[in-house]
């Protein structure tokens, strides 16, 4: 897991593991001003540390286009539960380095 700083104040934060990029998180004040693009590059990276195969993640259906732009394509779609209500995602991979 990882932060991104702005100064004192955190705007972002990102975690990944082998294969998956878990977490892209921007503070609302801070969206289009490539902090998201800089959390999913560095969390691609560490993905990729150790993984040679396609690298995934859950995208909700807002974030599907910001995936795209990056390169990563629709898997699947499904639902998942979180604290008893059920929301739509879709299953992402990228198969080349952005």
């Amino acid at each position: 897991m990882f932060v991104v700083r702005d100064g004192e104040r955190i705007v972002g934060f990102g975690h990944a593991m082998p294969g998956e990029v878990v977490a892209v998180y921007v503070d609302p004040e801070h969206t289009k001003q490539g902090v998201g693009r800089f959390i999913l590059a560095e969390g691609i990276t560490r993905a990729r540390s150790g993984h040679q195969e396609a690298i995934r993640l859950d995208a909700s259906l807002n974030a599907r286009e910001f995936y795209k732009k990056a390169g990563f394509v629709e898997v699947e779609q499904k639902m998942v539960r979180r604290n008893d209500v059920f929301l739509p995602i879709i299953i992402m991979e990228l198969r080349d380095e952005i």
